[in-house]
C-alpha cells in the first residue's frame, strides 16, 4: 500500500505544473496578441522562450504547490493559486525572496 504513495505523490506535482504551465502558456500568448513578443514560430528564439516560460511557470506551480500544502488548503484553491502563479511566472520568485526576507528579519 505505501509503495503507491510516491506515484500518486508524482502524479499530483505534474497536475498542478500543468496547471501552472497552462498558466504561463497564456501569458506568453497574451504578450504576442499585445503586440510584447513577435510571432516567429519559424525562429529558435520563439520556442526557446517559450519553452522556458512553460518550464518556469511549472516549477512555480509546484513550490506554490507545496507551500499552499503546508497550510492544509483545499486541492481547488492550489490548483487555482498555481494558475495564477503560473501566469506570473518569474515575479512570484521576486514575491518568495521578499517574504522570506521579511519574515528572516523579524
Amino acid at each position: 500500500m505505501t509503495e503507491n504513495i510516491p506515484q500518486v505523490e508524482s502524479v499530483v506535482y505534474w497536475f498542478y505544473a500543468a496547471v501552472a504551465g497552462v498558466g504561463g502558456l497564456v501569458k506568453y500568448l497574451q504578450k504576442i496578441v499585445a503586440g510584447e513578443k513577435e510571432f516567429k514560430p519559424k525562429t529558435v528564439m520563439f520556442w526557446a522562450s517559450l519553452v522556458i516560460e512553460i518550464f518556469t511557470s511549472a516549477f512555480i506551480g509546484v513550490l506554490v504547490y507545496w507551500f499552499c500544502s503546508g497550510y492544509e488548503l483545499s486541492p481547488y484553491y492550489i490548483a487555482g493559486l498555481a494558475g495564477v502563479a503560473g501566469h506570473y511566472g518569474a515575479t512570484i520568485f521576486d514575491l518568495i525572496g521578499k517574504i522570506i526576507i521579511k519574515r528572516a528579519t523579524k
